[in-house]
């Protein structure tokens, strides 16, 4: 039976839901992304959408981080998002449709079929992690983790666990914070005490800037549940601070930040059989 947010299926919901579990489990990948995955895809769209909703308008304006030195592979990563969006948006609509009014739902499922919705989310995917893959090589380090994270957490060969992700945006977030230190040596030079000339200054940040933000880490004693909770809090917090800082924009408030990613974050409904 169908079910969930087909938005958010990765590719082996959609062959289940179109050629049956046969076929599914002869594709060893998918399937394994199908029966442990389903939440940890999701929340890597999810993030995705965080990073590029924003930002896509600014790309279709003419304006923000495409536009710039390294707007290529920028550009890339919107046109992939926005087909993306596009695509699985209509079949989001076209299930509603059927749903809400009462209608008929085998023409619809007949459709995906012929139409092959399972190859058509891999090529999408596909271009979501080349575009990725490129954003990469012309951003910081610190941004550069986040979206390996984004790669790893809606790659079907992926097996990457939300602790690991956590883990890599930590590092994101310490890197970002020693970016910006680096980037105000007057600053840091009246507030250190120990009289660092400024070539240390810049090489080593204060070891309080890396305990704090450590001490911010989702616990590994944490209940799964809380994990996966503060993976989705912590993924959609680094993914607007890459946004605001690839489009030149002040990082939002931390506290803020923080509460409106809670606030906000997306209920993911299990795909199919999930």
């Amino acid at each position: 039976d169908i079910g969930g947010d087909c938005r958010y299926w990765p590719p082996g919901a959609w062959m289940l839901h179109c050629f049956g579990a046969e076929y599914l489990e002869e594709r060893l990948d998918y399937c394994r992304q199908y029966r442990t995955r389903l939440d940890v895809h999701g929340l890597g769209i999810t993030a995705i959408e965080v990073l590029c909703s924003t930002a896509l308008s600014s790309y279709l304006s003419g304006t923000g981080a495409a536009a710039g030195a390294h707007g290529a592979p920028w550009a890339q990563l919107m046109e992939a998002w926005q087909k993306y969006r596009e695509t699985v948006g209509l079949w989001w609509e076209m299930i509603y449709s059927v749903f809400s009014e009462g209608g008929d739902f085998g023409p619809i499922h007949t459709w995906f079929t012929l139409n092959d919705a399972p190859e058509q989310t891999i090529r999408m995917l596909d271009n979501l992690h080349q575009a990725l893959c490129a954003c990469i090589g012309c951003s910081d380090p610190s941004s550069g983790r986040t979206l390996r994270v984004l790669v790893e957490l809606t790659h079907s060969s992926s097996v990457m666990e939300l602790q690991e992700a956590c883990a890599l945006l930590e590092e994101a977030e310490v890197l970002r914070a020693e970016e910006i230190l680096r980037q105000t040596p007057l600053k840091i030079a009246e507030e250190d005490e120990a009289g660092l000339d400024e070539e240390e200054e810049r090489e080593e940040p204060p070891r309080a800037l890396a305990s704090a933000v450590a001490s911010r880490a989702p616990s590994s004693k944490a209940a799964p549940l809380q994990r996966a909770a503060d993976a989705k809090r912590w993924a959609e917090k680094l993914a607007m601070l890459t946004a605001a800082f690839r489009e030149g924009r002040p990082a939002p408030d931390d506290k803020k930040t923080s509460s409106d990613a809670s606030a906000g974050s997306a209920n993911l409904v299990a795909a199919p059989g999930g």
